[in-house]
C-alpha cells in the first residue's frame, strides 16, 4: 500500500480546522446551557401536568418538591425585578395558582 505525502502546510491547515471545529462546539454547548434563569410560565406549566398526571405517590412527591423549588427561583426573580411587564405579571399569577394548587393536594 502506498501512502501520499501531505504538505506540512495542508497538515497545519487540517489541524487548525480541526481545533477550531473543537472550540466551537464547546463554545456552543457553554452558549445552550441556561444561565441560572427563572423558570417560565410555560415551563412551569409543563411541569406542573407532570406533577398532577403522575401515579405514583412516591414520584409524585419528588415532582412537587421540583415543583417548589422552580416557584422559589421565580419568586426570586420577581423580587429581585429581573423580569418586567407582562412576563412579571403572568410569572406571579402562575406562582401564586400553582401556591394554592400545591397547598390543596396536602
Amino acid at each position: 500500500m502506498k501512502m501520499k505525502r501531505v504538505s506540512v502546510f495542508t497538515q497545519t491547515v487540517i489541524a487548525g480546522i480541526i481545533a477550531l471545529s473543537g472550540a466551537a462546539s464547546v463554545s456552543v454547548a457553554q452558549a445552550s446551557q441556561p444561565q441560572a434563569s427563572p423558570p417560565s410560565v410555560e415551563k412551569m406549566d409543563q411541569h406542573w401536568q407532570n406533577v398532577i398526571q403522575e401515579r405514583d405517590p412516591a414520584r409524585r412527591q419528588v415532582l412537587i418538591n421540583e415543583h417548589r423549588r422552580m416557584m422559589e427561583q421565580a419568586q426570586k426573580a420577581v423580587a429581585t425585578d429581573r423580569m418586567h411587564g407582562a412576563n412579571r405579571r403572568d410569572l406571579m399569577h402562575t406562582i401564586d395558582m400553582h401556591s394554592i394548587m400545591l397547598d390543596m393536594m396536602k
